[in-house]
């Protein structure tokens, strides 16, 4: 299952989170289906909760964001 098919039926949950994902959905496309995905399967009244990172970052942060736009491609370490 991804975010994109999630392997639940229609309202059947109270709340879901989606916490640094959206960077790494290569298209707005992709974006908007992973946010009806977690429409589809909240039951009306529930909660969603999405976070994503700010395109502020501090100074001594290692990522740099050149747009508000940006995909961060998904690197798993090789232990998992």
């Amino acid at each position: 299952a991804d975010c994109l098919h999630l392997p639940l039926r229609s309202s059947s949950v109270d709340a879901a989170i989606c916490i640094a994902v959206m960077h790494h959905l290569s298209t707005e496309g992709r974006r908007l289906r992973c946010l009806s995905e977690l429409r589809r399967v909240v039951r009306r009244g529930g909660l969603v909760n999405v976070q994503a990172w700010a395109l502020e970052q501090e100074g001594n942060e290692r990522r740099r964001f050149h747009g508000t736009d940006v995909l961060v491609p998904f690197k798993a370490q090789p232990k998992y």
